[in-house]
């Protein structure tokens, strides 16, 4: 018995032994990665510290010193990481203009994902573009970008302060968006309301809807089937969205959704473009029919969507991906600069998919926490 518990004892000496080597060789290794970084290609700087990053939270402040290194020698990837970390506070105090600063220099170096952060944080009115020393062509480009916004609420101001009631609208539909100006949905129902008072159907249609009359939801129903059947795109993709979910009480119908926003589709309305090729993508409320689908999307890529670059570059890439293959996918485009172009833009304007969705942010207010806009 005390030669069973002395070979026992032996083993449990070797084990810790052991480990104590794995750790002190672990520890080591670590050691010598970081007195070695000062001398590593910056590529691989970003790479030890996206390790440091994903290893465990007391590794994140390791992890934003060594993308800071790589950003110091011009590594984009390095300075969007940077960025990523001032934004989340993660190895960094949290510091949104930092994060700014180090996006901006990622972005002017062509970094994709770094535009698109900077991109969503604009399209959500969490960034106010100005000119700053020093700032290079893509920042200029959304400094201009967000100045003509701005111009263009103004110009649409004035109008609708002179009884156009185009304009009105208009201008409900920016004050939903936030486009040019912060979002407000009191002043976007102001702007509905007014439309209204003077006759235009379909701005109480918005108004109601916005308005989130769900005391009397039969009422906002007729007003939007009134507009509808007048003619009113909007209110044919706002009739479309009320049968898709079932709002407003009334019943969910899969074929009138189609139906309604096929009609808005037809009328050039890029949001109902891509509601629709979506249906006819997945099947839902429609027969499933790709080419159908890619028709329509290239019909909203020409009004510039990117959610529909977006889709149709993905498209391709599973056409070409042997993971996919078995599926023999088509590619719509046909092109890989073109795939890779739009992957770009669609990435980087992200963003804009819910921040700048008209639907979304008409029905906001009903819903605030599905569409988390409020």
């Amino acid at each position: 018995m005390m030669r069973h518990h002395l070979v026992r004892a032996g083993v449990l000496i070797a084990f810790v032994a052991v480990l104590g080597c794995a750790r002190a060789e672990t520890s080591n290794e670590r050691a010598a990665d970081r007195s070695d970084v000062g001398r590593r290609d910056p590529n691989d700087l970003v790479q030890l510290g996206e390790q440091f990053a994903s290893s465990s939270p007391q590794d994140l402040n390791h992890a934003a010193a060594l993308f800071r290194r790589a950003a110091d020698q011009g590594n984009a990837k390095g300075a969007f990481l940077l960025g990523q970390s001032y934004a989340n506070g993660e190895g960094v105090p949290k510091d949104t203009a930092q994060a700014v600063l180090w996006y901006r220099k990622a972005a002017e170096q062509g970094d994709v994902y770094a535009r698109g952060s900077l991109m969503t944080m604009f399209y959500f009115g969490e960034l106010k573009p100005v000119e700053v020393s020093n700032a290079g062509p893509w920042w200029r480009a959304l400094v201009q970008q967000a100045e003509e916004e701005r111009q263009a609420y103004w110009r649409t101001f004035e109008a609708a302060d002179q009884g156009d009631t185009d304009a009105m609208i208009q201008l409900g539909f920016d004050y939903l968006a936030g486009v040019g100006i912060p979002r407000n949905y009191l002043f976007a129902q102001a702007e509905f309301r007014q439309a209204a008072q003077h006759q235009r159907i379909e701005a109480q249609c918005l108004f109601d809807i916005v308005s989130s009359k769900d005391d009397q939801p039969g009422q906002t129903v007729q007003q939007c089937l009134d507009a509808a059947s007048q003619g009113s795109a909007v209110s044919q993709l706002a009739v479309s969205y009320m049968y898709r979910d079932g709002r407003f009480g009334v019943h969910q119908s899969l074929q009138k959704m189609v139906y309604w926003e096929s009609k808005a589709a037809d009328l050039g309305m890029v949001e109902a473009e891509n509601s629709l090729a979506r249906d006819y993508e997945s099947g839902y409320g429609a027969t499933k029919d790709q080419k159908q689908a890619d028709a329509w999307y290239e019909k909203a890529v020409q009004q510039g969507s990117f959610k529909a670059m977006g889709a149709l570059s993905l498209e391709a890439w599973e056409a070409h991906n042997p993971l996919f293959a078995q599926f023999k996918f088509e590619d719509p485009l046909g092109d890989p600069e073109l795939v890779k172009r739009y992957q770009e833009l669609s990435t980087e304007h992200r963003g804009s998919f819910i921040a700048r969705d008209l639907m979304l942010n008409l029905f906001a207010p009903s819903a605030p926490r599905r569409w988390g806009l409020l």
